[in-house]
């Protein structure tokens, strides 16, 4: 596993956000490269790390959204 961008703190872990937001950051991805497997990962309650998105497998009924371009990432919520 290869730590992509900063981790990004939005409160204690397991708090739920009560409106969207649209997180924006810097990243070291080479989208050229397809062996690369990206999740969005949460902390929950615990301290324990979870999947929430795995890039190029989204639903439309999940609460999240991830763009990569070139340099950013930015996620939807």
């Amino acid at each position: 596993q290869t730590l992509l961008s900063p981790i990004v703190s939005c409160g204690p872990p397991g708090v739920v956000l009560s409106r969207p937001v649209i997180l924006s950051m810097d990243h070291c991805f080479d989208a050229c490269l397809d062996n690369w497997a990206v999740r969005l990962k949460k902390q929950n309650y615990e301290g324990a790390w979870e999947d929430v998105l795995l890039m190029g497998e989204e639903l439309v009924t999940e609460p999240y959204y991830c763009q990569l371009e070139a340099e950013t990432c930015r996620l939807f919520s």
